[in-house]
């Protein structure tokens, strides 16, 4: 992902808009417009995932990168389940709402925290139609490792949003670990399946998996990222 910007952080034009006193309804209102972001880019992310640069062309079009080219909103159709993103998360109120910084707005989270959503909800769909059929400790480690690796890359944007560029790198080896275990997961088909049942777990693990690394390799572009800053203090 060649277009993504690690330290896009609160060090930028956030810090010029003076001091911001909200309560809990101004925050739950920013809350709101901040998962309509997350359903805006896997909307994006579903609809490009099959472009060789679709992580590049997601980031220009959600406005975290700009580069030369043109774009086509022609997709070629897939058997992948579409999810309805627009009514994923409550919408926000139609009032206007001040710009303000918090990782929330950070790509990082955005990316992170929407790739882990359209995974849940994907396997949701599985359960609902052969749950009998996937064992329970199969589908309780694949979401535990799912959410364990998003939290931790969460935590990693705490810590680039605090300067930091080795705490990073650690929570990120750590949501590493628990990608690979999720990937792990779905080397475990179950058995018995019939043949319809047995294409739809096989498209899911070959779709699940670009997913998982699309996270990997952004992930491990922070990494490298980090490790250059660190280079570049010393």
């Amino acid at each position: 992902m060649n277009h993504y910007n690690a330290e896009n952080s609160s060090d930028s034009d956030w810090d010029d808009r003076g001091p911001l006193v909200w309560g809990e309804r101004e925050w739950q209102r920013y809350l709101k417009h901040v998962d309509t972001d997350v359903a805006r880019f896997i909307t994006l992310y579903q609809k490009l995932k099959y472009r060789p640069d679709h992580m590049d062309e997601v980031a220009r079009l959600m406005g975290w990168a700009r580069r030369e080219g043109g774009f086509t909103d022609t997709f070629s159709d897939t058997e992948t389940p579409y999810f309805d993103t627009e009514n994923l998360f409550q919408e926000e109120e139609e009032d206007e709402l001040v710009e303000v910084y918090t990782i929330h707005k950070h790509p990082l989270y955005v990316i992170s925290r929407g790739l882990s959503v359209y995974l849940t909800k994907y396997w949701e769909l599985l359960m609902e139609r052969d749950q009998d059929r996937v064992a329970r400790e199969l589908s309780w480690d694949f979401v535990v490792n799912l959410n364990d690796a998003e939290r931790n890359a969460i935590l990693a944007v705490y810590a680039l949003d605090l300067g930091d560029a080795s705490l990073p790198i650690c929570m990120l080896k750590r949501a590493l670990r628990s990608l690979n275990a999720t990937l792990a997961c779905l080397q475990k088909i179950p058995e018995g399946l019939t043949e319809k049942q047995q294409n739809l777990f096989t498209f899911f693990v070959k779709d699940a998996s670009m997913v998982l690394f699309d996270m990997r390799e952004l992930w491990l572009h922070v990494m490298q990222y980090c490790r250059e800053e660190n280079s570049r203090r010393s």
